[in-house]
């Protein structure tokens, strides 16, 4: 059943992966790199004593090689990039710690972790990353002989990763607004305008997936439904647009009263809807049918001294009784929903000229 797109926390890039992000993580990782071997040649402290550094950038060059190539981490890149971010982390401490320096150019460095989070992350992890840096800093002027607790220092870390927290919090709100545009943008290509149903697009793209698992499956089955709104047209010239539309919303309304949770309603444009049916035969299909039709039954709505009641025509296919391939399946629901509004079309003719009957031997007995 079609919902609402939900207002999105940040997403991870497991769920929305961004090509671009992961060039951006090499990037970062990079630029760590050609800035500690940069410090190296300026500043000889570090070779002064080389084991422990040489040993963690060994580490980290492994580690990032690792994520790369191993299919586990590739296919959970929000884990990989988290464990990086640690790893950039205890690589800048410990080179700090090598060179002897508890601030200065090596500390700035921590920044690179914490915006790649930021970039890449959700707000939680970049949280997460965050206190690592503020813990790491700590531990790295305690290996220095300060007192962490003192007044000062606390004063002085405060005031050196305040600005930093300040620019991730900056960045992680912009990735979020551009996520939150992303996501409006794709609502907008596979979303009716009128009803919020999904279109014919997004309905293509899912029944062709559902069709596959079907193939794959030995007991797999899935029903097309095709629904047609009868007598839009004359509503239209009767009335107006605008009760066209209700009426239109009002149907929309009454099949997602009528689905079940996993189903799908799109709008096929003009007076017709299409449903895909998951995992239903045609005995499933019939009872949403009749669902449909008692939902639609008790639907009313008034235009001026007139009330209006919805009629739809339905037609049901089933994969794979009724059809082997997705356009065998539509053209049959076709089909069918052609064949009940002619009978729906014949039975209110036969109603409306037994009435007549009625009325006319009403009046010759009065």
């Amino acid at each position: 059943m079609n919902r609402p797109l939900p207002d999105r926390r940040h997403v991870p890039m497991s769920q929305q992966p961004l090509p671009a992000l992961g060039v951006g993580v090499i990037l970062v990782e990079g630029l760590l790199l050609f800035l500690l071997l940069i410090y190296t040649a300026v500043n000889t402290s570090l070779l002064s004593q080389p084991g422990p550094f040489m040993y963690a950038l060994g580490a980290f060059g492994v580690f990032v090689l690792l994520g790369r190539f191993t299919p586990v981490l590739r296919a959970v890149p929000d884990v990989r990039v988290t464990l990086e971010c640690f790893a950039m982390i205890g690589l800048i401490t410990i080179a700090a710690v090598s060179s002897g320096t508890d601030s200065g150019a090596l500390a700035n460095l921590y920044m690179l972790p914490v915006i790649l989070a930021a970039l890449t992350l959700g707000r939680r992890e970049t949280g997460g990353i965050f206190i690592s840096v503020v813990a790491c800093r700590a531990l790295l002027s305690d290996a220095m002989g300060q007192n962490v607790f003192e007044q000062d220092f606390l004063l002085t870390l405060f005031v050196e990763l305040t600005p930093l927290l300040l620019l991730a919090i900056a960045v992680s709100a912009l990735v979020y607004s551009a996520q939150v545009a992303r996501g409006q943008v794709r609502a907008l290509t596979y979303q009716d305008e009128l009803t919020g149903l999904f279109n014919m697009r997004a309905f293509t793209r899912l029944l062709t997936s559902e069709h596959r698992s079907a193939q794959d499956n030995e007991d797999g089955a899935y029903t097309v439904l095709k629904v047609d709104v009868i007598g839009l047209q004359a509503i239209n010239d009767q009335y107006d647009f605008e009760t066209g539309n209700e009426v239109l919303k009002q149907v929309a309304e009454a099949l997602k009263r009528s689905t079940r949770m996993n189903d799908m309603i799109a709008r096929y444009g003009g007076d017709e809807f299409i449903l895909m049916l998951r995992n239903a035969d045609d005995e499933v299909a019939r009872i949403i049918m009749n669902r449909i039709h008692q939902n639609l039954f008790n639907t009313t709505f008034p235009v001026g001294t007139k009330t209006l009641k919805p009629k739809v025509a339905l037609g049901a296919a089933t994969y794979p009784e009724d059809g082997n391939t997705t356009r065998d399946i539509m053209s049959h629901a076709d089909k069918a929903m052609v064949q009940n509004k002619l009978f729906q079309k014949n039975l209110d003719a036969g109603h409306a000229k037994a009435d007549l009957m009625r009325r006319n031997a009403n009046t010759t007995i009065q």
